[in-house]
């Protein structure tokens, strides 16, 4: 993990608001991909945000940010947030997380270790 933060990739998961707010230095640290998809996995608790392409039919669309003022994308998905829930156990519903990740090598892609993940109190990415 790199010391300063600021650096490295972010994501906020909000359940306060329904929504994960992925970092656009994120998203720039994989090539500022026009469809992104997000892959979970349980046993290891990992998010992955991957780039793709509009042939894939779970992918978001992520060009208007690239392009605009934001400062990150939102993705509002109940049935995520959801998923999330159920892999992150000690997760409360009603909590702000935030956490960092790393970038795969080659991949187009960064991971996150669910596990890592902390309460946040009003995030700037």
């Amino acid at each position: 993990m790199v010391e300063n933060n600021t650096l490295q990739p972010a994501i906020s998961i909000d359940y306060k608001q329904n929504r994960i707010r992925i970092y656009k230095r994120t998203l720039r640290l994989i090539g500022n991909p026009d469809y992104i998809i997000l892959l979970i996995n349980p046993e290891e608790q990992i998010l992955i945000i991957l780039s793709s392409d509009k042939s894939d039919k779970k992918a978001f669309h992520t060009k208007r940010l690239i392009t605009g003022n934001k400062q990150s994308y939102e993705i509002s998905s109940k049935h995520l947030l959801r998923k999330l829930l159920a892999v992150c156990t000690n997760w409360q519903d009603n909590r702000l997380y935030r956490v960092y990740g790393e970038v795969v090598p080659n991949q187009s892609a960064v991971q996150f270790r669910l596990t890592d993940a902390f309460i946040a109190c009003g995030t700037k990415g």
